[in-house]
């Protein structure tokens, strides 16, 4: 199966086959089988591993630092409301700095952006969101959609969850794995004291790790189409 451009931008389509990632996690996007993306979905997914959630995936050649985002507005989706978008946005932004290389800026159109964000009401998974991140044959990321769910489990979530969901799915959009560290956005599993507002010391230190290494080394892959879950 070839990458299509419902899913690889132009400028990130890097290669004629793709390897797709699917990650979802306890807290932000949990589940052991494959979210039903609908029509959402660029590839068909194979039921996922339980590995994914813990490899890392750079993106290719990183060169201007800037990764352009789009967040979907969707007037018709019960629960949504448009500060959601501004908040996604503003979510984005607290990934850049304190050292990361890499940046979001706001796609001109959503065909034109290398990440995307959507909201659904509910979805067949269980946790409040998921990621899709399209490697290319070095298995270095090319583009990536992202899923934030407005209910989970019956219950509306709130702007905060809202936000942190946004923040850990767009860390995994940027390459990041699930981090242990219990206050971490990318932790995976049960939070105490409320949701976190941006990245902390631990997952900003995960992501300029991530590039250190990626700039250093020649990442090898394959061009399997194949997808990935999490415990």
């Amino acid at each position: 199966m070839s990458c299509t451009r419902h899913c690889a931008p132009p400028s990130r389509r890097l290669a004629r086959t793709a390897l797709l990632v699917l990650t979802s996690s306890t807290v932000a996007c949990a589940s052991a089988h494959a979210p039903s993306l609908g029509s959402d979905a660029a590839y068909a997914v194979s039921k996922p591993s339980r590995r994914s959630a813990f490899e890392a995936y750079p993106w290719a050649q990183p060169t201007t630092g800037v990764v352009t985002l789009w967040v979907d507005s969707v007037p018709g989706l019960a629960g949504w409301s448009p500060e959601l978008v501004g908040m996604a946005y503003d979510a984005a932004r607290a990934w850049s700095g304190g050292g990361v290389p890499l940046r979001f800026e706001r796609a001109l159109g959503a065909e034109a952006a290398d990440v995307r964000l959507h909201w659904r009401r509910s979805a067949t998974w269980q946790g409040r969101g998921a990621t899709q991140r399209t490697l290319n044959e070095g298995r270095e990321t090319i583009a990536a959609e992202c899923w934030v769910l407005l209910e989970v489990g019956g219950v509306v979530q709130t702007l905060a969850e809202l936000r942190a969901t946004v923040l850990h799915e767009l860390g995994h959009a940027l390459g990041l794995p699930h981090e242990g560290t219990a206050w971490a956005i990318m932790f995976d599993g049960a939070r105490l004291g409320g949701s976190p507002e941006a990245p902390t010391a631990n997952d900003r230190a995960a992501l300029v790790a991530l590039y250190t290494r990626a700039s250093t080394s020649t990442r090898r892959g394959t061009s399997t189409m194949v997808g990935f879950g999490t415990p």
